[in-house]
């Protein structure tokens, strides 16, 4: 009776080890846009009325006077930039250093 307990012990020990080795592996491997879903939602809908604002005025908001995207950085992870006449840069901060942001030349989110 024992041994069955040993055995019984370490397949439990090594499922366990499995589902958290897996887990681990499903979080590190998922795109940002699903970590960070609820931002990403947020930056979207500021792309839309930044599109707006452009086909009403002809021009991308400057960077100081715009009020669509909140500028405040300690209490904001969002932000805008205004890159030059043709594009812009909306994303926003992940932890201390990184962001994500959504490039209109290129059409295309980046680190």
């Amino acid at each position: 009776m024992n041994g069955q307990w040993k055995k019984y012990i370490a397949r439990t020990a090594i499922t366990a080890l499995v589902i958290v080795i897996s887990v681990f592996l499903v979080y590190a491997l998922l795109p940002v846009k699903y970590m960070h879903y609820s931002e990403y939602r947020v930056v979207k809908n500021y792309i839309h009325e930044i599109d707006l604002y452009y086909e009403k005025h002809a021009a991308y908001p400057s960077q100081d006077n715009q009020t669509i995207v909140p500028s405040n950085e300690f209490d904001n992870p969002f932000f805008y930039e205004n890159i030059n006449s043709d594009g812009y840069r909306v994303g926003f901060r992940i932890g201390f250093d990184e962001i994500y942001f959504y490039d209109s030349s290129t059409q295309t989110w980046n680190f």
